[in-house]
């Protein structure tokens, strides 16, 4: 797991790191976000799903907001969802089995609740 983990934090910077800046937190937390509750849709984990349209939104508007702001082209911000999506497919699931906190990098239920 500690290879993944790694490949996973390298492709994020190398990532961010093409338009010469960094992710702000607020865009980091956002691109984890986003990618947690569709693993978790996707896994039908969630039982109340009302809310989320609106949260996702506010999310991916961030993403567009930060892409923008560091000129990333489509195929930088797709690369970045898609080493967000690995992150979230060993962190996820290592929680869901131990319920340990600290298997996460952000707080799923600030996610959850758009904070």
């Amino acid at each position: 797991m500690g290879r993944l983990w790694l490949t996973v934090l390298l492709g994020l910077g190398l990532t961010a790191s093409a338009a010469g800046q960094q992710l702000s937190p607020r865009a980091d937390t956002a691109f984890w976000c986003e990618a947690a509750i569709y693993w978790l849709l996707d896994n039908e984990m969630l039982t109340n799903t009302e809310d989320l349209g609106p949260i996702l939104e506010s999310y991916f508007a961030t993403e567009l907001e930060e892409a923008d702001k560091l000129k990333l082209s489509d195929d930088q911000v797709n690369a970045m969802q898609a080493s967000y999506q690995d992150e979230i497919a060993v962190q996820l699931p290592d929680f869901v089995r131990s319920r340990d906190p600290a298997a996460l990098r952000h707080d799923i239920n600030a996610c959850l609740k758009g904070e």
